[in-house]
């Protein structure tokens, strides 16, 4: 058996021993970590970092996040990149159906170069929970009238706790707002009135009700439309042009109630001719809305089909 020379052996010996630690530290990339923290109100929030060790920030890292409920379903997927400071933020709702019961979040980050990071956060649900509606999402109102909304509390099973009612602060000057009640327990509706003063400045206003528990609070969000009052010197002529400008697609559909409202409740014994001059103007509002039609043929159209109105009233 030919054996090396000694000189050559401990040469090659020596030149193992000093590959081996670059060799180690080249199998073994860094691990990345995930710190978290968690939000519960209308919405769970989950922020985070990705880091690499505990110091070093790691950017355009993928967070992979999945929710779960307390009987292991998802209920949320999501996928996401850190931001320069290898911080995320994802947000996700509970509803419609909340049980109650422990909700665990899994996190999983990764970037080429790194071992991925897990991180498991969960949290409790120990009471069912409400939902918070109002009726109608849109309503146009006129300066000086009143509109009302309908506000439904609805609980799930197993809720007991009272609910308290209010309204987010809003600096809507010239309207003025009432709730029927500010605390329900159980299933509740409550009547929210609004009243727009004669000098109630004109425009799209958010109303929000905001109901509270001991442990979550829930918000329903309405939109209210102040319009101008229109010139009640006539019976029958009446511009819509305001609303429709206002309101869009909205406006447009209670127009059109509206007219029906006038034409067929209780002047169900108009002259077929009559009808045809009502509708005429709704159609006339409705291409002067979407700009089919310049200003000085509408005037002239509009106030041809108002003649034909009054004539037909007298």
């Amino acid at each position: 058996m030919q054996r090396l020379p000694l000189a050559r052996a401990l040469a090659i010996t020596v030149l193992v021993l000093l590959a081996h630690p670059f060799i180690s530290s080249q199998a073994q990339p860094t691990s990345l970590t995930i710190t978290a923290s968690i939000d519960i109100g209308d919405y769970v929030t989950v922020t985070g970092r990705v880091l690499a060790g505990s110091e070093v920030s790691i950017p355009e890292a993928t967070v992979a996040v999945m929710a779960l409920d307390p009987f292991g379903s998802a209920i949320h997927i999501s996928r996401i990149f850190t931001d320069q400071n290898g911080t995320f933020s994802i947000k996700f709702t509970l509803t419609p159906r909340i049980l109650v019961g422990k909700y665990t979040i899994h996190i999983t980050a990764s970037k080429e170069g790194y071992v991925d990071g897990y991180y498991t956060i969960s949290f409790p649900i120990t009471a069912a929970d409400f939902a918070l509606d109002v009726n109608p999402t849109v309503a146009v109102l006129e300066q000086g009238e009143i509109e009302t909304f309908n506000v439904l509390v609805t609980v799930g099973p197993g809720f007991n706790e009272t609910i308290t009612v209010t309204l987010a602060p809003h600096t809507s000057s010239g309207i003025m707002y009432a709730l029927t009640d500010w605390t329900v327990r159980a299933n509740a509706s409550l009547t929210l009135f609004v009243r727009a003063f004669p000098e109630a400045k004109t425009g799209n206003y958010t109303i929000t009700i905001v109901g509270s528990s001991l442990v979550r609070s829930r918000s329903a969000q309405a939109t209210l439309i102040i319009v101008p009052r229109k010139d009640r010197s006539t019976d029958m002529v009446i511009s819509f042009a305001p609303i429709v400008l206002a309101v869009g697609a909205v406006g447009l559909v209670l127009l059109r109630k509206r007219i029906k409202e006038a034409v067929f409740g209780s002047e169900r014994k108009l002259m077929r001719g009559h009808l045809a001059a009502a509708r005429a103007l709704v159609k006339l509002e409705e291409l002067k809305a979407m700009e089919e039609m310049d200003d000085e043929t509408y005037l002239k159209l509009k106030r041809g089909y108002e003649e034909k109105l009054r004539k037909r009233t007298r």
